[in-house]
Order: C-alpha cells, then sequence, then structure tokens
C-alpha cells in the first residue's frame, strides 16, 4: 500500500514538472521576435549571396559599411551582424567610407547613390535590400 502512495506521489511530482516546463516553452515561444523568423534569415542569407561572390574574387581585408539607417534599431543591427557574419572572413568597419571597397546600406537607393557620388567611387552591385556594393576610384 505504502508502494502505491509513493508511485502516486512521483507520478504526481513528474507531472507537475512537465507542466511547468510547458508553460514556459509556450511563454517563450510566444515571446520570440517574429522578424527573427527562419525566413528572415533565408532572405538576408540570398540578399548577401551576390556579394559574396564579387567580394571573394579580390584580395581584401577590409570592406566599410556605410548606413543613413538608425543603428539603434534591432532589424538595422540585425543587417550590419548579418552582414558580417555572411561576407566572412572580410572585416565590415560601420561608419568607415575609407575603404577600398564599402557597402552602402542606405533607407533608399537614391541615398545610397548621392553617397557614393559623393566619395567619388563606382557601384559594383546591388542586392535584392537595396544594399549597393561599390569601390571607391
Amino acid at each position: 500500500m505504502k508502494k502505491n502512495h509513493l508511485n502516486l506521489i512521483v507520478f504526481s511530482l513528474c507531472l507537475i514538472i512537465v507542466a511547468i516546463n510547458t508553460f514556459h516553452l509556450l511563454k517563450q515561444a510566444l515571446l520570440f521576435p517574429k522578424s527573427t523568423s527562419r525566413q528572415f534569415y533565408l532572405l538576408l542569407a540570398d540578399a548577401f549571396k551576390s556579394f559574396q561572390q564579387i567580394l571573394s574574387q579580390y584580395d581584401i581585408e577590409f570592406l566599410g559599411y556605410y548606413s543613413d539607417k538608425d543603428m539603434e534599431k534591432n532589424t538595422n543591427i540585425l543587417i550590419f551582424s548579418q552582414a558580417q557574419y555572411y561576407l566572412a572572413p572580410l572585416v565590415i568597419e560601420s561608419g568607415n567610407t575609407d575603404r577600398e571597397y564599402v557597402l552602402f546600406d542606405c533607407s533608399s537607393p537614391d541615398v545610397a547613390l548621392k553617397k557614393i557620388n559623393e566619395l567619388g567611387a563606382t557601384p559594383i552591385i546591388a542586392n535584392s535590400l537595396g544594399m549597393i556594393l561599390a569601390k571607391k576610384k
């Protein structure tokens, strides 16, 4: 009889633990931001492939990065971070337009082209996100 009570207590504790873990799992799943979905990361991967193919042809270690966007926003920080990830081993320097190659991530292609012209650079390729890779003359 005591063994049945002990089994019932252990079984009840296991059910409580499973219920608590399920609750925490569901809570975390609901709080997970939608912008970090798998599709968003796949979109970024595709967007940087064209740059990766071009940059791999050159013997460069550093890439400048210019953006007129608010770099305090999570989405813009995420895009910059993913650029660093997908274009590794290149070192991407945010705010540096002194490098021979610069990646422009601007609010519009017109803004990017204006800045490219100001720097005397030549656009090489643009990606699906509107980013432009340029080479300084």
